[in-house]
């Protein structure tokens, strides 16, 4: 017997959710027997429309980010957030975990719905990237920012392109000679490798931060999140990939907990983990950072997918990069059982020296 969701909303979001839930739920508009309730707010005039004292768990679809409509739901009892586009595997996975899990395991020292809110809230002020980041993205779609413009403002800022120089003379590059400027950086790496060691230069402080519930410290989980991008960008070759949209995507895919650490109360160790404490997980948390940083959307959507991969290239690249990073935690023969999974998926054309390659950027100590 399928689910029976209550719906109040646009009739264009209502055929989106019923296409998103097909063969799962039943989506109607009358909300006598429904096991939940769904309600679209698009402004302040539609909260109107949400029962403070539910009679079934309630989520809510955000059509629009304003902080003053996410202040008004605050004191709304609500299970769920979604936003548009609206993600079926997300919001069928929120749906089953709620129905699994008693509420006196979600409610950890706050109220469920209350800490949702709260997450939400934060991630609109999360701080913004710094302004060259923000040009480098544009420059990835084919914005008409010139080479000399971009590398101008990374030594601008004296905090990233010292980091920059010391990542280019790190090992990891194996440069013969020591480079003391971006302008020579450029050069001997090309604008393309030096702009994303800029961006990895720029994310660095995001992880400035306490990930204990992780098991894990910052630089441990910055690291991470750097050899998943690494790692992308090596198995995108020969696969007809952007380059640049997969090291982007690994570099981010984690760009999650750095909010969901302020919130967990015990480690967790899954995505379940995350949303049995909190109601949300680290993929959804992403969306809303990355839609704030005003990423493309298909980032966004790898970005999401990382978990769970929907079947495009990229999102299967950024899948099996942050599988095999975590394989290198059973040994070798993990690792070797990973790549040999990614290398029978992904159409890439010299398998034997891929394998090497990312073999190396995952067991060799890189800054």
């Amino acid at each position: 017997c399928m689910i029976s969701i209550f719906f109040t909303g646009t009739s264009s979001t209502l055929s989106k959710l019923q296409a998103a839930l097909i063969g799962f739920a039943r989506v109607t508009l009358t909300p006598a027997g429904a096991d939940l309730q769904v309600y679209e707010l698009r402004n302040i005039e539609d909260v109107k429309h949400v029962p403070k004292i539910p009679s079934s768990p309630v989520f809510l679809i955000l059509a629009a980010k304003e902080p003053k409509l996410i202040e008004q739901i605050r004191g709304y009892k609500i299970s769920g957030i979604f936003f548009l586009p609206l993600d079926g595997v997300s919001i069928k996975r929120k749906i089953i975990t709620l129905f699994k899990v008693q509420v006196s395991d979600q409610n950890v020292g706050d109220d469920f719905e209350t800490v949702k809110i709260k997450i939400l809230a934060k991630a609109e002020t999360i701080t913004a990237l710094p302004a060259f980041a923000q040009k480098l993205f544009k420059l990835t779609q084919n914005d008409a920012s010139t080479i000399a413009e971009i590398t101008e403002q990374i030594k601008m800022d004296q905090s990233i392109s010292g980091k920059v120089i010391r990542m280019v003379n790190s090992p990891f590059f194996g440069l013969r000679q020591s480079i003391g400027s971006i302008d020579r950086a450029v050069v001997l790496l090309g604008f393309n490798t030096l702009k994303n060691i800029a961006l990895v230069a720029a994310t660095t402080a995001y992880y400035n931060k306490n990930f204990e519930m992780y098991k894990m410290n910052g630089t441990e989980l910055f690291n991470h999140a750097y050899r998943v991008a690494l790692v992308s960008e090596e198995l995108s070759s020969g696969c007809g990939v952007d380059k640049d949209l997969v090291f982007l995507a690994g570099l981010l895919h984690d760009i999650g907990k750095i909010l969901l650490a302020d919130f967990l109360v015990k480690p967790v160790q899954t995505s379940d983990d995350e949303i049995r404490q909190l109601g949300t997980d680290h993929q959804s948390v992403a969306e809303l950072i990355l839609n704030r940083w005003q990423l493309p959307e298909d980032i966004i959507q790898i970005v999401k997918s990382h978990h769970a991969p929907i079947n495009t290239t990229p999102s299967q690249i950024i899948y099996y990069a942050n599988q095999l990073d975590h394989a290198k935690e059973g040994g070798e023969q993990s690792f070797s059982l990973c790549i040999s999974k990614a290398l029978s998926v992904l159409p890439i054309k010299e398998p034997e020296q891929t394998a090497e390659r990312v073999k190396k950027i995952i067991f060799e100590e890189n800054e």
